[in-house]
């Protein structure tokens, strides 16, 4: 008994992870307020990152936030505040289990983002930031034409919340 309560004690310390509802492309595309093509082309840490521990068998939590410098190529939806911008700064958590996201350097990248109160853009995980590249040619069609705001304004009028099953509509991410 003591071994269990021992072990859903170091369980619950450090055990953590970031949860998503299920989205589908090209629907997940008009949820984010900010949605553009471009490319990371810095990253740096913005808090302090903690020391490494002196016993090896000790974990790290990381609870430093990312920060990366990202060039706009191409907007399909961005803030009036932000439209004229040829970088733009994206924070995200550090860790994973907090939904923290990665980009690589370089890499020809849709990003989906949104802005706090603040100004602050974040993202996260559960945001569909995905390579260029992973995009069905439809998808990627439907994002560059004069066909994808009409296409978002159809699902919020007609759908309600911009959720839909595959079976309802075609995964544009995963066809040819």
């Amino acid at each position: 008994m003591m071994f269990r309560l021992v072990l859903l004690s170091v369980c619950v310390a450090f055990c953590g992870a970031c949860s998503c509802a299920p989205s589908y492309f090209p629907d997940a595309l008009c949820r984010p307020r900010i949605l553009f093509r471009g490319a990371a082309i810095a990253e740096g840490t913005e808090g302090k990152e903690p020391e490494q521990p002196t016993n090896p068998n000790m974990m790290i939590i990381r609870y430093y936030t990312r920060v990366f410098t990202v060039r706009v190529d191409q907007a399909f939806r961005m803030p009036a505040s932000l439209r004229n911008n040829q970088t733009i700064t994206i924070k995200t958590s550090s860790s994973g289990s907090m939904c923290g996201t990665g980009f690589t350097l370089n890499e020809d990248t849709l990003f989906a983002a949104y802005m706090r109160q603040s100004g602050e853009v974040r993202t996260n995980m559960c945001s569909p930031n995905t390579r260029w590249n992973y995009l069905s040619a439809r998808s990627q069609q439907l994002l560059e034409s004069n066909d994808f705001p009409q296409y978002c304004a159809n699902l919020d009028t007609n759908k309600g919340n911009g959720f839909l099953m595959p079976e309802v509509r075609p995964v544009l991410a995963t066809q040819p």
